[in-house]
């Protein structure tokens, strides 16, 4: 990994960049045989800090991160996955999208840009957030619009058998979400408190999936690894 940032929990500054390799299954035994394949790139920039008391600054972070991961079956087998299926929770990527959780990826492309604002440097921040993210099953990649079905009345995302990778990515495939929050800098306590807005866009229009109010989401910040 390449690590540039000023402080890894809290960065205001810098970049960091890795690839972390995974080989599941060593014995023809375990339930699990895969290899994975986890790539992470985040920059950070202060766009600006003025002073405006003694003790603060208006102080306006950018932040920005790309992540893609893979599961892939090793040479000479077949994937087995029971429990490591790469996963959309709504929580730590593509905010709001918990209608997500469970499905069982086999591809994962998550993205998200924030606008940090400090309201007390060391301990509290205000953040705006837009965040965009794609799945990939073994069915093809998930599509975000939905469809209704006879159990339900609404639309649920589902896998289109017509675009079986990344390959044939629509606009469609692609889960956004804005909003903003409050979090916690503070390493023993790492909660994040955001409210955000579903929607898809098709190139021209906005289809919000969060019809009234804002989706409560409650996270943890997680370390860089």
């Amino acid at each position: 990994y390449i690590n540039n940032l000023d402080l890894s929990y809290n960065p205001s500054k810098g970049y960091y960049a890795s690839e972390r390799l995974t080989w599941a299954g060593f014995l023809p035994v375990e339930t699990q045989q895969y290899f994975k394949t986890d790539t992470k790139v985040e920059g950070y920039a202060t766009l600006f800090s003025i002073p405006v008391f003694e003790n603060w600054n208006w102080k306006i972070v950018l932040g920005a991160h790309a992540g893609f991961s893979a599961l892939l079956a090793k040479p000479g087998t077949a994937l087995a996955v029971t429990d490591d299926w790469l996963s959309l929770d709504g929580t730590f990527n593509a905010r709001g999208w918990n209608v997500l959780y469970g499905l069982q990826g086999v591809g994962m492309w998550e993205n998200w840009v924030e606008l940090r604002m400090p309201i007390f440097e060391q301990f509290l921040w205000l953040d705006g957030f837009f965040d965009a993210a794609a799945l990939q099953t073994q069915g093809g990649l998930v599509n975000m619009n939905g469809r209704s079905t006879d159990a339900v009345a609404f639309s649920v995302p589902y896998s289109d058998s017509a675009r079986p990778s990344f390959s044939g990515l629509g606009w469609d495939n692609v889960a956004m979400s804005l909003g903003f929050g409050f979090r916690f800098a503070i390493q023993q306590f790492p909660f994040r408190f955001y409210f955000a807005r579903r929607f898809v866009f098709d190139g021209s229009t906005i289809d919000w999936k969060t019809k009234n109010g804002l989706d409560l989401v409650i996270s943890i910040t997680q370390a860089l690894n």
